[in-house]
């Protein structure tokens, strides 16, 4: 009887550890991320100008942290080149005014975070 009681407890003990780990996802490299990993941080929203002529550009860069991070820009006149962190915003001929150009940067686990920044076109 102590060897059958014995035998069922070492069967709980393998059920309650597999249980206990089943919820810890593991990263690419088998590693279980923390919630420092994890967490999505949008550092900052810069511009090599904030004030230029219709037919100059301007580079913006958005710092941000976590992990898979896509990036996703918008602005209501003109245009980007590139993609990704960096790009650079090619104002339409007719623009002129403030300009707000968006920045939403998104992580693996669907967290998302926004920053404008606003460039004045002299038109």
């Amino acid at each position: 009887m102590k060897n059958i009681n014995f035998v069922v407890v070492i069967i709980i003990i393998g059920l309650l550890t597999t249980i206990g780990f089943a919820c810890d996802k593991p990263d690419d490299n088998g590693d279980t991320p923390t919630a420092e990993q994890t967490e999505l941080v949008f550092t900052s929203l810069t511009a090599d100008n904030d004030s230029i002529d219709a037919t100059e550009t301007v580079v913006l860069n958005a710092v941000a942290s976590g992990k898979d991070i896509t990036y996703s820009w918008t602005v209501s006149l003109g245009t980007f080149l590139g993609s990704g962190a960096e790009v650079t915003y090619v104002p339409s001929s007719c623009t002129a005014g403030d300009i707000t150009i968006g920045c939403a940067v998104k992580d693996t686990y669907g967290k998302t975070k926004t920053k404008n920044i606003t460039i004045h076109v002299r038109g």
